[in-house]
């Protein structure tokens, strides 16, 4: 149970460090844009727009975007070893590593894949104050509906898996497709302001996508390479 532990750990810096990399390169060249454009509508002094903030932008776009990839990597790489030792402990995984490498991936698809596609992510100055509760609900039941499809994915992998590879991976994509799907329906779209520059909007959400897939591919990466480095079921 220490080894996974552990090797999830290692396996999250390595995703926090590749995802605040990402972010520094795509993401936040377009956020600073969108608060231009947003002090640049604002009724007062665009330097008095952000004074009362309580994390200066500085200290945002550096330590605390560190900080705050590294917190969800690690968030991410612990619920993902302990999905990969219930598995493995089930029989759904031949290791608790592999489990986790796996459950990796579905953390992806759910946290990352699935709202970009269906409620993708918007920079300040879209979305109304008022609804931002609305949004996050919104948002957490797109997130919902990813892992429901996930776990539904690998019974379908589990059941057809016996008549071979090519018809499980059709089985369990089906699955994740019919997921994409039940979120696109759910979700309600946002309303962008008007004049909002679509390259900017394009861009950030390119940005946010890009950065989800640094943390969860590394993270799933990272734990496949550290359970074919042990080469052995670690102890659970």
């Amino acid at each position: 149970m220490l080894d996974v532990l552990l090797m999830a750990a290692l396996a999250s810096v390595a995703a926090g460090v590749a995802a605040a990399l990402v972010a520094w390169w795509a993401v936040e060249p377009r956020l600073e844009d969108a608060i231009a454009l947003e002090e640049s509508h604002a009724e007062v002094p665009a330097d008095h727009v952000h004074e009362d903030a309580p994390v200066s932008r500085s200290v945002q776009r550096t330590a605390g975007l560190a900080a705050g990839t590294l917190a969800v990597a690690l968030g991410g790489g612990l619920l993902a070893a302990v999905a990969g030792m219930a598995a493995a402990r089930l029989g759904f995984a031949g290791s608790p590593l592999r489990g986790a490498a796996v459950a990796a991936l579905a953390g992806g698809y759910a946290a990352g894949l699935l709202p970009a596609l269906a409620y993708p992510a918007n920079p300040p100055g879209v979305g109304s104050p008022e609804t931002s509760a609305a949004r996050t609900w919104m948002f957490l039941a797109v997130v919902g509906i990813g892992l429901a499809a996930a776990v539904l994915a690998a019974g379908a992998w589990r059941r057809v898996e016996r008549r071979g590879r090519l018809p499980a991976v059709i089985g369990a994509g089906a699955v994740l497709a019919g997921g994409v799907g039940a979120a696109v329906l759910v979700a309600e779209p946002v309303e962008l302001p008007a004049g909002f520059p679509a390259d900017v909007l394009w861009e950030f959400r390119r940005g946010s996508l890009l950065v989800q897939g640094a943390l969860w591919l590394t993270l799933a990466a990272g734990l496949a390479a550290a359970e074919a480095a042990l080469g052995r079921e670690p102890a659970a």
